[in-house]
Parts: C-alpha cells; sequence; structure tokens
C-alpha cells in the first residue's frame, strides 16, 4: 500500500514545476524560527543562497564573503543562510530583518541558466526584500540562446528591474558588459572574485608532485573521449601525478564542515609543485596559496576573463587555450624548472574599494 502511496505522490509532485513546487514550501513554512531569535533588533547583514553543498569553490566564496562583510561592517551581526533554506526558512527570517539591514548574495558562476535553480533562489531573495539594499557579490554571468536562456533570462531582467536598490558585481569584463546591458535600472560595477581577497600562502609546506584538478561536467570544453586520453597521456609523462577536485559530492554541510573542506583542500595546492586545472578556482586556490598553476579554458568565459582581468601578471598562472596535453607537459616542466620560489598570492586589495563603498554606505 504505501509503495502505491509513494508512486501516486510522485505523479502528483511531476505535474508541478521544481518552481512551484518550492513556493508551496515557502508558503507553508512557519512563521518563527527560534534560530533566528538572537539576531532580533540587532543590524545585520544577510549571506543568502551560502552553500552549503559540496562545491568547495562555492563554499570558499562563501567563506570570503562572510570574513569581508565581517572586516567592512564589524558592528554588523553576519548571518549565514543557506541555500537549502532559501524556500523552508526565509519566511521567518524575514520576521527579524528590517530595513535598514543589508541583505547579500554570494557570487559565483551561477548567474544564468545553467544552474537556474540557483538562479530562481537569487531572484526569490531579491523579490522577497524589496525595501533592503541588495548586494550581489561578483558572478559570472551565462545565460545561453535558447529558449530556457531566454525565458530564464527574462524572468531575472523582470525582477532585478523591479528591485530599487539592487547593486549588480560582475567579477570579469564579460560579464560585466552584458550585465550593464542587460540589466540597465540596475546598478552594475566589476571587482574580482571575492576568494582573491584571501592570503592562504601559509603556513609554507615542502612541495612534491603533480596535482590535477579537471572536471568532469557540463562546463567542461572536453569531450568524455578526449578527457581520458588527455588524462592517460599526463599520467604516463608524471609518474607523481595526484588528482582531486573542488566537487565533493555532499551537500547539507555544517559550517565547521565547510571550513574543514576547504582547508584540506587549500593544503594538498599548497603541497603541490604544480597544479593543473580547467576548475576556475582551482586557478584561484593556485593564486590564493602561492602554488604553480596550468589552467585549462573552460566551456565559458569565466577563467580567460577572470585570468586577462587579475591574473596575468602573475608568473607563476600560465592559461592554456586548448587541452593539449603535450603543451601542459612542457608548461609543467618550465614551472617546474623556475623552482619552489616564495610566491606571494596577488594583492588586489584596491580593486574592492568600489564594493566596500557600496557595502558600507559610503559609494556616491
Amino acid at each position: 500500500m504505501q509503495a502505491v502511496v509513494n508512486s501516486i505522490t510522485t505523479k502528483v509532485k511531476q505535474l508541478f514545476p521544481v518552481s512551484v513546487r518550492a513556493r508551496a514550501h515557502y508558503w507553508l513554512s512557519n512563521y518563527h524560527d527560534d534560530r533566528f531569535d538572537c539576531y532580533q533588533g540587532k543590524p545585520k547583514v544577510i549571506v543568502a543562497l551560502a552553500a552549503d553543498y559540496g562545491n568547495l569553490g562555492d563554499v570558499a566564496i562563501t567563506s570570503a564573503q562572510e570574513m569581508y562583510l565581517k572586516s567592512c561592517l564589524p558592528d554588523h551581526e553576519v548571518v549565514d543562510f543557506p541555500i537549502s533554506s532559501t524556500f523552508t526558512r526565509l519566511r521567518a527570517l524575514k520576521q527579524v530583518v528590517t530595513s535598514d539591514d543589508i541583505v547579500t548574495i554570494t557570487g559565483g558562476g551561477n548567474m544564468g541558466d545553467l544552474h537556474h535553480s540557483i538562479e530562481d533562489c537569487r531572484r526569490f531573495v531579491i523579490h522577497n526584500f524589496p525595501k533592503n539594499k541588495i548586494v550581489s557579490f561578483p558572478e559570472t554571468i551565462d545565460f545561453s540562446n535558447g529558449l530556457t536562456g531566454l525565458r530564464e533570462l527574462k524572468k531575472s531582467i523582470d525582477v532585478y528591474g523591479r528591485h530599487g536598490n539592487l547593486h549588480l558585481f560582475a567579477r570579469e569584463r564579460v560579464s560585466f558588459d552584458m550585465m550593464k546591458k542587460i540589466f540597465p535600472r540596475n546598478r552594475v560595477y566589476c571587482v574580482p572574485d571575492i576568494v582573491l581577497t584571501l592570503d592562504k600562502s601559509e603556513p609554507r609546506h615542502e612541495r612534491h608532485g603533480i596535482v590535477l584538478c579537471i572536471r568532469n561536467d557540463n562546463e567542461s570544453a572536453i569531450s568524455i573521449e578526449d578527457r581520458t586520453g588527455f588524462l592517460n597521456r599526463l599520467s604516463s609523462a608524471m609518474p607523481n601525478l595526484a588528482e582531486t577536485d573542488t566537487q565533493i559530492g555532499r551537500d547539507g554541510l555544517t559550517l565547521r564542515e565547510r571550513e574543514d573542506e576547504l582547508l584540506k583542500i587549500l593544503d594538498c595546492f599548497k603541497r603541490a609543485e604544480v597544479v593543473v586545472t580547467d576548475r576556475l578556482h582551482g586557478m584561484i586556490f593556485a593564486a590564493i596559496t602561492g602554488t604553480p598553476c596550468v589552467a585549462l579554458q573552460s566551456k565559458n568565459h569565466k577563467i580567460k576573463g577572470t585570468y586577462d582581468a587579475w591574473l596575468s601578471a602573475l608568473g607563476h598562472i600560465r592559461l592554456q587555450a586548448n587541452f593539449s596535453a603535450e603543451e601542459t607537459i612542457r608548461t609543467v616542466t618550465e614551472l617546474q624548472k623556475a623552482g619552489q620560489a616564495r610566491v606571494q598570492p596577488p594583492n588586489l586589495a584596491a580593486y574592492y574599494e568600489t564594493l566596500r563603498s557600496v557595502v558600507t554606505g559610503q559609494y556616491k
């Protein structure tokens, strides 16, 4: 009997889009959550869409964003509000938020239809805080030209455009130009990815071997067959090769688990002679740990855009436009021969002044 009930329930759910079911969760959620009582009456800055899932690039963004906000607004409570709570606890959060509080949205590479569920969460947060200043931290925008992409873009233009105090930050020039064109009613700025505010070069470790951090998803610029050949060639040429990934495949991470997993991968990078990666935050983790890196192009513009805008002057970070195993091997060898000099992370503090001014209310 239970199997029949489960089957009927599943079929009923399938009649409604995910976005409709999510909003049903919101309207059925409680008005009060005692976990928010400690914030009552205090000045707050909300970190909405905080990454509690297993993408360590997004986890690093959330962590860096919260640290940055604490430095900008020391008299404010920084409220970590996980993306998994968007439709189940937002109603309760709103009861303790006043119009003087600031809402921020985590940055990343999810403004678009590739990760449309996250974009839907972003729109939902913007819609639900019409009287608050909202700051969307540095993002890459990437809406496709198909029917789905155009439909999702239209929704975002409508929701963003109706908010009178929404500030959008791009993290590279391509996204900045696109946002300026697509969202003319909103204020748009360009600053580096927020993780580049971090210096994770200490403590220093002896470096050994090559670390490979290559994605295996729909953002990859290489086919499965070519990927296998690429990895096999690198493995045969570099027997001291070890693989890792910024995607750990676990969701529902606690704050402690997020920090622990982030420390693990940063430590892994700090012990590598060279990192080879096609993940944006693979390249960024290399930059902030002072680790030599060969960065390979992904399917969209975020790696090249970030490299060109902020990291091209770093001699230990090399951008490679294709998945040529021979070129990668040559570049890795060059970086190894350069030795293990005390490479410093980039100092990009001056580029964040606009973000600081917007967050603190000093921007004119």
